[in-house]
């Protein structure tokens, strides 16, 4: 059901504007491909190529006039079938407003105005590309307002479900065309004088307005985006018939299409998902634009999919739109996002492993190919459109136009995000060195957050890290003497993680999400943020309309708030008071979820880790502040939500602990292999193997009087505490209740 709602969700097109795109009809003689209109932009210095209709064998001619000076002529033949195509060469890039002139048989037939010339971008995508400007968090208050300023961006507008066969294709019932299009009914270009232009994509906006002002020169943007859309669908079919590889790969997936059996009748081809959809639609018709790069935001619907080939059908998008665009100068350069975060499954691992093939697609080609971390980007989002989409796009866009000023115009030596460039073990600690690093790496917080480690056994948990060096970082944990494997940013809801490349203006580009040695991977540790106890809120992932910002611990009979003064490692740590004999503080990790009944009931949020099978112990800090002594009387490990288990505390054959008023901090650590069902004394021991699904957990404590206590850094560990007791959790809970 998760699944299916997520994919409805891709492929919503995201019209959340009021705004219509409209081109008129023309009654003139020469008619143009909707592509070609006022407000262009071509790319400067290259072949600038303009088509359309005309009559059989009549003289078109365009004149380039640059006021009232004509400064290229050019002419052609319209041909047998109707169709004609002249080109000229564009004039070097700047905001000087150019017309242009198309005559047929001498007169004048067609004048477009507001031409410009300068550096022109692709952006292609899905849902996340496509979210328009009008609705993003800061793009709002331009719409509203009709704020944007600059004239030199220009945008060619393509409705989400284009014309074909005399369906407007606005339904559910969409006609795909099997052959390569020319043109594209209702495309139009707009500048900031058509209210259209807040339709078009917020991320190539920002893209945009970021770029223009570092090169000084107008930016156009060829918005192609479609929500939903799978890779495959912006390739042609002869570039995935010739790559066996791939063809393969959709053959065996029941996703490929002969040729033969495309029907083009309504409802027939998914223009989302079907391969070559949007090629035949969207991108072979504007195949004579000249462009600069291309900036692409796609890999949600691959990643359900499956992302076995996406490495190949990458490789070939680059490759077949170099040939396409005839670009000249290598490869065509490729600056693109990582996906957004968000629980594509319920373990929370896909996100990461897309995000970090994308850091190896990046490597693979650095001359030609730039990498944009979003991890630590807002997650909030609207309603309508649910949290697969978050609302925050002007970072991601800022960040595409600072790797393309360093990948396409040489304006800084840095022209993506930081990538391992290589790691090493050396006494008990993981050395990682970064390529891409700018000034040098930098976290501008007092704890370094996201790093994770692990041992021999595989088993991942939360390490420290410091900065030793411009490029290195040491990644290391106390729980860990001899580790084998590091990773960072690595789950479904990183945001917190916080190392960057900088410039002399402060941090750049988050560090790429990687794993140092991917053979470890029995568990990755999926971040705990709440463990850190620096946060009041925290975001959590479930479904589209229940994410968002939670407390991030709960208490009962006491009040428990983040401060300063309560922080044992980092900047905050949790100060608990209470008047009461008896009180406890919870991690919130639960949501009620309601069904299409109207019933209720108490789930995990679904970035929530339940798993504690491979943990041995689980550590806390506290500190009594206050005259009495109080009592920790037992850690609860709910295995549902009404029977829970107690672990007894390492080096000793009890639950509880007294924490002295002596102001001084306690280690408390628990051992997750000596567990006692509700804590009793006629308990028993278990293996950590059985904790497998852990639905919540409390701290419980008890005072004579008035506690004031601290609280800070709950870790996990793994250190080597056996139990010779296999017996299963749920043997003993029926033996207990017997």
């Amino acid at each position: 059901m998760k699944k299916r709602l997520l994919m409805i969700l891709l492929v919503a097109t995201l019209l959340l504007t009021n705004v219509p795109i409209v081109n008129a009809a023309s009654s003139k003689k020469i008619e143009l491909y909707s592509i070609y209109s006022d407000n262009m932009l071509f790319q400067q210095k290259e072949t600038a190529v303009i088509k359309g209709y005309g009559t059989k064998g009549n003289k078109i001619t365009l004149e380039l006039q640059k006021g009232k000076e004509i400064i290229a002529t050019e002419e052609t033949v319209v041909g047998k079938d109707g169709l004609f195509s002249v080109s000229f060469t564009a004039p070097e890039g700047s905001y000087q407003k150019y017309k242009i002139v198309l005559k047929s048989n001498s007169k004048q037939e067609i004048v477009l105005k507001n031409i410009v010339f300068g550096e022109l971008w692709l952006s292609a995508g899905q849902s996340n590309m496509m979210y328009p400007l009008s609705q993003e968090k800061d793009g709002r208050k331009l719409y509203n307002n009709k704020k944007i300023s600059s004239d030199g961006i220009r945008v060619l507008i393509i409705p989400p479900y284009i014309e074909y066969k005399g369906n407007d294709n606005m339904g559910d019932e969409k006609t795909v065309p099997k052959n390569p299009q020319e043109d594209i009914s209702g495309a139009k270009w707009v500048s900031k004088e058509d209210e259209d232009i807040y339709a078009m994509s917020a991320v190539s906006y920002y893209f945009a307005e970021s770029l223009e002002k570092s090169i000084n020169m107008p930016v156009g943007i060829l918005n192609v985006s479609l929500g939903g859309s799978s890779i495959i669908s912006w390739l042609s079919r002869e570039d995935i018939d010739n790559n066996e590889v791939i063809k393969n790969d959709l053959i065996n997936d029941e996703r490929y299409i002969p040729y033969k059996d495309w029907k083009e009748e309504p409802g027939e081809i998914e223009v989302h998902h079907d391969m070559t959809a949007n090629y035949n639609t969207r991108i072979h018709p504007i195949r004579d634009f000249k462009i600069a790069g291309m900036i692409w935001y796609q890999g949600e619907t691959d990643v359900m999919f499956g992302t076995k080939t996406y490495k190949e059908r990458f490789d070939l998008l680059q490759k077949s739109y170099t040939r396409l665009f005839s670009y000249k100068q290598g490869q065509l350069p490729i600056v693109y996002s990582q996906i957004a975060s968000y629980a594509y499954d319920d373990l929370g691992y896909l996100a990461s492993d897309m995000n970090i093939l994308f850091d190896k697609l990046q490597k693979e080609k650095t001359e030609s190919r730039s990498i944009v971390p979003i991890y630590d980007v807002p997650l909030t989002y609207i309603n309508e459109v649910g949290a697969i989409h978050p609302e925050t796009k002007k970072p991601i866009g800022e960040r595409m136009a600072y790797c393309a000023e360093g990948l396409v115009y040489k304006l800084r030596e840095t022209a993506s995000a930081p990538t391992i460039k290589s790691s090493k073990i050396d006494d008990g600690a993981i050395y990682v060195t970064f390529d891409n690093i700018g000034d040098g790496i930098i976290c501008e917080q007092s704890i370094i957050n996201g790093f994770a480690i692990c041992g021999e056994n595989g088993v991942y948990i939360k390490a420290d890290a410091e900065i030793v060096s411009k490029d290195t970082v040491k990644v290391f944990s106390d729980e860990i003497k001899n580790p084998k494997s590091a990773t960072y940013a690595y789950g479904n809801n990183n945001s917190f993680s916080n190392l960057y490349a900088s410039d002399e203006n402060g941090k750049t580009l988050p560090v790429a999400t990687f794993i140092t040695d991917a053979s470890y991977n029995t568990q990755f540790w999926l971040d705990k943020r709440w463990a850190y106890c620096n946060d009041e809120k925290i975001f959590h992932m479930h479904g589209e309309k229940d994410s968002g910002y939670f407390d991030a611990w709960v208490s009962d009979n006491a009040e428990a708030i983040i401060d300063k003064d309560s922080a044992y490692k980092g900047d905050c740590g949790l100060h608990i008071t209470s008047n009461d004999t008896e009180f406890s503080v919870s991690p919130l990790l639960m949501i009620e979820e309601t069904n299409e009944k109207g019933r209720t009931k108490t789930v995990n949020y679904f970035d929530v880790d339940t798993n504690y099978s491979n943990y041995t112990t689980i550590s806390v800090k506290v500190r009594n502040n206050s005259d009495k002594d109080i009592s920790l009387e037992e850690l609860r490990l709910y295995v549902n939500k009404f029977i829970w288990l107690s672990p007894e505390l390492a080096d000793s054959d009890s639950c509880s602990y007294v924490i002295k008023n002596d102001g001084e901090w306690h280690t408390l650590t628990f051992n997750l292999n000596k567990l006692r069902i509700f804590g009793k004394d006629f308990g028993f021991t278990l293996k950590s193997k059985r904790l497998e699904e852990v639905f919540n957990l409390s701290f419980e404590f008890s005072s004579n009087g008035d506690a004031d206590l601290s609280f800070d850094d709950v870790t996990f560990g793994v250190s080597e505490i056996e139990s010779e007791d296999n017996t299963t959790i749920i043997d003993k809970i029926k033996e207990f209740f017997n």
